[in-house]
């Protein structure tokens, strides 16, 4: 059924899926915290999607649409399993990608930054990475998260002030000339 449906789906329909692979990948992260877990929503959203292409209103947003169904199938799994698992997110450079010394301390506080949002709860974790990373609008996320845009506002207003302390209180920070210093207080 599942091969039927798929090539079903207009030739438009499954490359528009393709592209928007790298934006599902980062929202199961926010959401799974975990690579395999987060390797297995990407893929049920994008079979979900697959057999249900006729669903897919073209005012809609892709996007949206798709985080909607990632969402809520993720919302299905903890309803099922019963237990909210937070993995880790890990991020490694690799050698031959650090060019210089801006990139390698960018880097740094992009791995303290990742780190920080996975102690999050997973709401907070959720709303931030649809607005602050993927660059949804507030009404296109509480749409796709299926909450009040008042309560994604306060999900983001928490989320960025416990962030932000917790980048505050953690380890190495930059300077004003961007090296990396390794006092506590600010530079």
């Amino acid at each position: 059924m599942f091969e039927r449906s798929m090539q079903q789906a207009p030739k438009s329909f499954r490359k528009h899926l393709v592209e928007l692979l790298p934006a599902l990948s980062r929202f199961a992260w926010s959401l799974c915290r975990g690579d395999r877990k987060a390797d297995d929503l990407v893929q049920a959203t994008c079979e979900r999607a697959l057999t249900r292409w006729a669903q897919f209103e073209p005012e809609t947003k892709m996007e949206s649409w798709l985080f909607s169904i990632m969402h809520s199938i993720w919302k299905n799994e903890l309803r099922h399993s019963g237990v909210q698992e937070r993995a880790k997110v890990h991020l490694e450079a690799e050698p031959g990608n650090i060019d210089g010394e801006r990139i390698g301390v960018g880097k740094i506080y992009l791995s303290q930054v990742l780190s920080k949002l996975n102690e999050l709860p997973s709401e907070q974790a959720a709303a931030l990475t649809l607005v602050c990373l993927e660059g949804q609008s507030y009404r296109q996320a509480s749409e796709i998260l299926n909450i009040p845009q008042g309560t994604l506002e306060s999900r983001i207003a928490r989320g960025r002030i416990a962030l932000g302390r917790a980048l505050e209180a953690g380890s190495p920070r930059t300077g004003k000339d961007g090296e990396l210093s390794n006092s506590g207080g600010r530079s």
